[in-house]
């Protein structure tokens, strides 16, 4: 236990210290000069391919639409509107609605987020210790809304409240596994209801490719059956990123995430890692418990014209309570990568990620960082 305090306060104190640097904010200044007659609104419309192994190939469609209040513009970050229409070679489908807008001069900000999926997925069981021969495979589908409001405290600080619901089923069920017993929460599906806090700190210069400065959030949330959840649990999260610039555009990246979880909470809530973003190499949800602790970073460089290269390492585990964790039952993650960009102006890559872990492997394809 007292190993585990040392590493969080280790890694809390590397995190935090330059949490007031210089830099811009949580929304970004946009990273291109708008002509003073330019039209403040743009819609684009563009295909989408990836490759995760979870998804196999997948492919899609994105509508975007972006533009600037009156006030915001030319330097403020747009408020936009996404439509995403995504088909997978592994039978899911992902449709997703997702607006992020501006309000009352930069100082109020709003998102909603919908998203209906369905997806065959594998469940290996609860907790750091499963093995392969534990998989059980299912279909799981899920309608989920989740809007948030967050107010500008002072120029890197921020404030918010959110609201999020999702209803869930589960069917093909394994015969005889443990989801089909229904004694793993969540096994037969639901609807979790919660309310949600979060403070951001935020002194980034890019949204999507910060090369200085650091973003630091903590978020708690709260469901119950008095605001219709079947389940009453809560989440606490703490998501510190920090970006070192380092020589011609040489950047190291780093984060730390430990989400902690109580009461009765669905499988399909827990805290996981793996997919594209968290612990490279995985199967996302390979690994779930109550509580999960990741350490990653990443180092950037350029390589010529629009393409860079990354190389990246990472260690994290899942356990039921904090004081569980065991150093020497970690998990790595290690792999290396190719950036295209595939837009100059707002820094928007594509990349492609071989990553490797315990007894595990994938190749990522998609947009933006993973972190």
């Amino acid at each position: 236990m007292k190993r585990f305090l040392g590493i969080l306060f280790l890694i809390f104190f590397l995190f935090c210290v330059p949490v007031l640097g210089t830099g811009s904010t949580l929304f970004a200044e946009h990273s291109a000069e708008k002509q003073a007659g330019e039209k403040r609104g743009r819609f684009f419309i563009f295909p989408i391919v990836f490759y995760t192994p979870e998804t196999a190939t997948g492919g899609g469609v994105v509508f975007n639409y972006s533009y600037w209040t009156k006030e915001g513009f030319p330097s403020g970050i747009p408020s936009t509107l996404n439509l995403v229409f995504v088909l997978t070679g592994k039978r899911q489908f992902t449709y997703e609605i997702k607006a992020d807008n501006a309000w009352k001069n930069h100082t109020l900000y709003s998102s909603f987020d919908l998203r209906v999926s369905k997806s065959p997925e594998s469940f290996y069981g609860i907790g750091n210790d499963t093995s392969e021969g534990d998989e059980e495979k299912y279909t799981h589908s899920y309608f989920a809304v989740k809007p948030t409001l967050q107010w500008r405290v002072s120029p890197h600080f921020f404030a918010g409240a959110g609201y999020e619901f999702e209803y869930s089923s589960n069917c093909d069920l394994e015969d005889g596994g443990l989801l089909q017993s229904g004694d793993v929460p969540g096994s037969r599906g639901g609807i979790d209801s919660g309310v949600g806090f979060m403070v951001t700190c935020d002194t980034t210069n890019s949204r999507f490719f910060p090369n200085s400065g650091g973003r630091y959030l903590f978020s708690s949330w709260f469901y119950h059956h008095l605001i219709g959840s079947d389940n009453d649990f809560s989440r606490y999260t703490v998501d510190a990123r920090r970006y070192v610039p380092l020589f011609r555009e040489h950047v190291l990246a780093m984060q730390m995430r430990y989400t902690a979880m109580s009461g009765d909470v669905p499988f399909h809530m827990l805290s996981l890692f793996g997919g594209r973003s968290l612990m490279r190499g995985y199967y996302l949800g390979r690994y779930r418990d109550r509580n999960m602790l990741v350490f990653q970073t990443e180092y950037r460089l350029p390589l010529i014209w629009r393409v860079g290269a990354v190389g990246f390492l990472g260690i994290g585990d899942v356990a039921p309570r904090g004081k569980s964790f065991e150093l020497d039952e970690f998990k790595y993650s290690a792999g290396a990568g190719l950036r295209i960009m595939m837009n100059a102006q707002e820094k928007i890559n594509l990349r492609i990620d071989y990553a490797f872990g315990k007894d595990s492997r994938g190749v990522y394809v998609s947009l933006f960082e993973a972190f």
